[in-house]
């Protein structure tokens, strides 16, 4: 059994699945990383920050990445690491 890391946002009427990557990106856009920047810093192609997120906005019904960090941070995301065994 493998086990999956990944974050859960909790917003008042839901939750928000992040996976390990996904939630690594979104750290560094936290951080105020560049795609270029979070490519590099987690180690892949700058084509794949892009389509992490896009899932997160997706996720979180946001048009852009400004109004994703917003609400990421409006939600305590550094709270949130969930385990999931799979």
């Amino acid at each position: 059994m493998k086990n999956t890391y990944y974050r859960k946002l909790i917003d008042e009427k839901f939750s928000i699945y992040f996976t390990a990557q996904e939630a690594r990106c979104m750290n560094c856009f936290l951080q105020g990383y560049t795609y270029k920047q979070a490519a590099k810093s987690i180690g892949i192609a700058i084509g794949t920050v892009s389509f992490y997120a896009n899932n997160m906005r997706r996720k979180l019904s946001c048009n852009t990445n400004r109004e994703m960090i917003v609400k990421v941070r409006h939600i305590d995301f550094s709270q949130s690491l969930v385990i999931k065994n799979s």
